[in-house]
C-alpha cells in the first residue's frame, strides 16, 4: 500500500479529497461545491496545506525549508502533528482536524477518516514499527492506534478505542484496551417503523 500512496501525485490526492468531503455532503465534486463547501471547511483546509506543503519539498534547494516552514505553521494552527515522514493516501477526510498526531512513518491508504485527538505512532518512543491504516478505515475521536498494528480495509476504530494488535478487515475495534468484534454483514437492514406509518 506504502508505494500506491506515494505514487499519487498533487493533483490525483486534491481531487480524492475533493470527492470524500462531496460524498460526506451528499453534493457532487464540482466548482460550485468547492466554492459553496470546501472554502468554509477547517477540515478541507488542514489536509489541502499538508498536500501544499508535501509538494514543495520537491522544489530544488528551497523546497525543503519551505516545507519545514509549511509543517510548523500548520501544527501552530491546528494544534495538530502529521510527520514529515508519514503517507496520507487521498480521500483523507478530517473534519475536526485538532488534536490529531500522526507519527513518523505511519500509512493511511485512501479515504481514511480521522476525527479530532486521534493518535497513530510507536509504542515505545525510542523506535518500533508504527501503524498502518488501510483505504476506507474510520478512526473516531480519540482513539489510539500503536506500535506494529495493521487496520484493515474498511474497518472502524470506536472514539477512545486503545488499539495495540491487529483489526481485520471490516472489523470493530471498541474499548481500552480495544477488543477486536467482526463488522455487521452486508445484509438486508432492519429498518423501526417510523411514527408516521404507524
Amino acid at each position: 500500500m506504502g508505494n500506491r500512496v506515494r505514487n499519487d501525485n498533487f493533483t490525483r490526492l486534491v481531487a480524492m479529497d475533493v470527492a470524500i468531503w462531496a460524498r460526506h455532503a451528499g453534493c457532487g465534486p464540482g466548482w460550485g461545491f468547492a466554492l459553496r463547501h470546501l472554502s468554509l471547511r477547517a477540515g478541507f483546509h488542514f489536509v489541502l496545506g499538508h498536500r501544499i506543503v508535501r509538494a514543495l519539498r520537491s522544489w530544488p534547494i528551497i523546497g525543503s525549508v519551505l516545507f519545514r516552514i509549511g509543517l510548523f505553521l500548520l501544527e501552530l494552527t491546528w494544534s495538530s502533528e502529521i510527520s514529515a515522514e508519514a503517507e496520507l493516501g487521498g480521500g483523507l477526510y478530517t473534519p475536526h482536524p485538532f488534536g490529531i498526531v500522526i507519527g513518523n512513518g505511519c500509512i493511511l491508504g485512501r479515504d481514511v477518516t480521522v476525527l479530532q485527538n486521534v493518535t497513530l505512532g510507536r509504542r515505545d518512543p525510542a523506535g518500533g514499527s508504527v501503524p498502518v491504516v488501510a483505504d476506507g478505515v474510520m478512526l473516531g475521536a480519540g482513539a489510539v492506534v500503536l506500535g506494529a498494528v495493521t487496520i484493515g480495509a474498511g474497518a472502524k476504530v470506536a472514539a477512545n478505542a486503545l488499539v495495540l494488535t491487529d483489526v481485520p478487515a471490516g472489523g470493530i475495534a471498541i474499548g481500552n484496551p480495544a477488543q477486536i468484534r467482526p463488522g455487521r454483514s452486508a445484509g438486508p437492514r432492519r429498518c423501526r417503523p417510523s411514527a408516521q406509518s404507524a
